[in-house]
C-alpha cells in the first residue's frame, strides 16, 4: 500500500506537469519533473517521455481528454521515483 502522503504528492505532481503541457508554463513544469528523475538515472528518458506527451497533447482535438489519459501514468512513475527516494520528495514541483 502507497503511504497517502507520498500518493497525494505524486498525484499533485502529475497533475501540475499535464495541465502544463501545450502551455507557456511547459518548459518550467518540465524541467522542474525532469530534474526529480535525476533520483534514479532516468532523467533523459524522463525528458523524452514528457516531450512525446507535451507533443500529443499539442496535437490532439480534445487536449483535456489527452491531459486526463496521461496524468494517472505520470502519478504512477513519481509514487515508484518517490518512493524509492524520498529525499526528491523535497524538490519544488508546482511553480510556486
Amino acid at each position: 500500500m502507497v503511504d497517502p502522503s507520498l500518493a497525494a504528492l505524486a498525484l499533485s505532481a502529475a497533475t501540475t506537469v499535464v495541465a502544463a503541457m501545450a502551455t507557456d508554463s511547459w518548459n518550467g513544469a518540465r524541467n522542474r519533473i525532469a530534474r526529480i528523475f535525476r533520483h534514479n538515472g532516468t532523467q533523459t528518458a524522463a525528458e523524452q517521455t514528457l516531450d512525446t506527451n507535451n507533443t500529443l497533447v499539442e496535437q490532439a482535438e480534445d487536449a483535456d481528454r489527452t491531459r486526463e489519459l496521461l496524468a494517472p501514468q505520470w502519478q504512477a512513475q513519481l509514487e515508484g521515483l518517490l518512493g524509492g527516494h524520498p529525499e526528491a520528495r523535497g524538490l519544488p514541483i508546482n511553480n510556486s
